[in-house]
C-alpha cells in the first residue's frame, strides 16, 4: 500500500516539475516530496516537521 502511495507521489512530483520547470521557480518547488507532505500535514492539522 505504502510503495503505491508512493509511486503515485512522485508521479505526481514529476508531473508538477516538469510543468513548471523553467516556467514558474515557486511552483517548481511546491512539487518536491517535503513540500507536498508539508501540504499533506496543513490539512490533516498536524504540526509541521522538517523531512530531512
Amino acid at each position: 500500500m505504502l510503495n503505491h502511495l508512493y509511486a503515485l507521489l512522485r508521479e505526481l512530483m514529476a508531473d508538477g516539475k516538469s510543468l513548471y520547470r523553467g516556467v514558474d521557480k515557486a511552483k517548481e518547488k511546491n512539487y518536491t516530496l517535503a513540500q507536498l507532505l508539508k501540504r499533506v500535514q496543513q490539512e490533516r492539522g498536524e504540526a509541521v516537521k522538517p523531512v530531512a
